[in-house]
C-alpha cells in the first residue's frame, strides 16, 4: 500500500508498534510452549525468509515482491539513508480475491483509497480488499520489519505498554475471563509487547501464551512467554486446548478470516471462549470521516466487518455470540506527524469525542467492535 501521510505511522505502528531486532522465536519440534531463540541469518534461513545463495543471486521467497526483498536487504545493511517512513513498495503485483465468508465473486465497488479498491459482496455484504496484495502476510511481516527497523520509539512503546493505564485497563478485561478458567491455558493473537500476557499471568493463567509475526516484538515477549512468529493457521496445537484465544485488532489483517475462526475453535476446549475485536465498518466515524477513517488502509486491513457480517462468520464456525458491543468516534482525521494531539482543536475534539462516547457505547455503532463468542 501507499498510506496516505496521516495514516502512515499509525498504521504501521499500530499494529507493528515495536521490532526490537531481526531476532526471531520459533516454536522447536518438541512441541506446544518451547521456543528457541534464534540471531540474525541463521533464523531467517530456518524461518523461510531467506534462501541460502549459492550463486550470489537473489533467492526471492514465494510471494514476495522484489521491491520488498531488496528494502529488506538494504535496511538490514543499513543503506536506506534519511529514511522517514515506509517506502511505496506496494505498486507492485497483486491478486484478484472471492469473498472469504461466502465464497462468491460477486464484488460491488465501493470506493477507491491509495490504489487500493474496497468492494462489498453482493451475497453475504463483507467488505474486502480486490485485487490485494500478492503475499499479504509476507508483506506486512517485512514492512513492519523494515519500518521498525528505523524506527526509535521501541522503549517509549515498551513503557506504554505497560503504563499504570494500560496495566489496569488490561487487567479489567482479564478478569472478564475469570469464569472460564478451567486449564489455565489462554492465547493471545497478536500479542504485541505483551501487556495481556502479563496481566493474564498474574490473574492466575498459568500457561499464557501468544503469536506475533512482528519478530523482533516475539523476541522480546519471548523472553516471558512462548511466542510463535508464524500465523495461527501454521501453528501446530493441540484440539481442545485453550480456555481463552483472543485476538485484538487481528482479524481484519488476515487473508483469510474463515480459516482463523475454524482454527480457533479447534484450539478451543468445549464451552471456551473467543474474544475478538476489530474496526467496525457500520460506525458512525466511517459516515463522517469517509476515506479519511483511520482503519481504511488497503496493504494492512483488507477485511472489514460490521456486526452482522462478523456474527455470520462466527455462527457459521461453531460459535455462539454471548456479547456483541462497540466503543470508539472519530469526529476528524487524526493527524499523528505533527503533534495533532497537541493542539487546541484536538484537544477540545478528544473531549467530544469522550463525551460522545458514552452514548456510542451503548449502540453497535462506534468505530470498534468487540465480540465474545463460545465455542458450541
Amino acid at each position: 500500500m501507499s498510506l496516505a501521510p496521516h495514516i502512515r505511522p499509525k498504521s504501521y505502528l499500530h499494529r507493528a508498534h515495536f521490532l526490537l531486532s531481526w531476532h526471531v522465536v520459533v516454536q522447536t519440534e518438541g512441541g506446544c510452549g518451547e521456543t528457541e531463540n534464534l540471531i540474525d541469518q541463521p533464523a531467517r534461513e530456518k524461518r523461510g525468509f531467506i534462501v541460502p545463495d549459492q550463486n550470489n543471486e537473489k533467492q526471492i521467497p514465494p510471494g514476495l515482491s522484489e521491491a520488498l526483498y531488496d528494502a529488506r536487504n538494504a535496511s538490514e545493511g543499513k543503506e536506506a539513508k534519511g529514511f522517514e517512513g515506509p517506502p511505496d513498495l506496494f505498486a507492485e503485483e497483486r491478486v484478484d480475491v472471492s469473498c472469504d465468508l461466502c465464497k462468491a465473486d460477486e464484488p460491488d465497488m465501493l470506493f477507491e483509497k491509495e490504489k487500493f479498491r474496497y468492494v462489498r459482496c453482493r451475497r453475504c455484504d463483507m467488505v474486502y480488499v480486490t485485487p490485494r496484495l500478492r503475499g499479504i502476510v509476507e508483506q506486512q511481516m517485512v514492512s513492519y520489519d523494515v519500518f521498525a527497523h528505523h524506527s526509535n520509539t521501541i522503549e517509549e512503546l515498551i513503557a506504554r505498554e505497560h503504563s499504570g493505564k494500560r496495566k489496569r485497563k488490561l487487567q479489567k478485561e482479564v478478569a472478564g475471563f475469570l469464569s472460564y478458567h478451567t486449564t489455565g491455558h489462554i492465547l493471545d493473537i497478536g500479542c504485541g509487547l505483551g501487556g495481556f500476557l502479563h496481566a493474564a499471568q498474574e490473574q492466575g493463567w498459568g500457561h499464557a501464551e501468544g503469536i506475533e509475526i512482528a519478530r523482533g516484538v516475539a523476541e522480546y515477549v519471548g523472553r516471558y512467554f512462548p511466542v510463535q512468529t508464524r500465523p495461527l493457521e501454521e501453528v501446530h496445537y493441540k484440539a481442545d486446548h485453550f480456555d481463552i484465544v483472543r485476538a485484538h485488532n487481528v482479524i481484519e489483517h488476515l487473508p483469510s478470516p474463515k480459516a482463523m475462526v475454524r482454527k480457533v475453535h479447534r484450539i478451543l476446549r468445549p464451552g471456551g471462549l473467543f474474544a475478538v475485536s476489530t474496526p467496525n465498518f457500520d460506525s458512525i466515524s466511517l459516515k463522517l470521516l469517509g476515506k479519511d477513517w483511520p482503519y481504511i488502509c488497503g496493504n494492512d486491513h483488507v477485511y472489514l466487518f460490521d456486526p452482522k457480517t462478523l456474527t455470520c462468520l462466527l455462527k457459521e464456525e461453531g460459535f455462539r455470540v454471548i456479547r456483541l458491543k462497540s466503543k470508539g468516534v472519530h469526529l476528524r482525521r487524526k493527524d499523528h506527524t505533527n503533534g495533532d494531539s497537541r493542539t487546541p482543536l484536538s484537544r477540545v475534539c478528544g473531549a467530544a469525542e469522550t463525551m460522545l462516547n458514552l452514548v456510542i457505547r451503548r449502540t453497535l455503532k462506534g468505530h470498534r467492535l468487540c465480540v465474545w463468542a463460545e465455542k458450541i
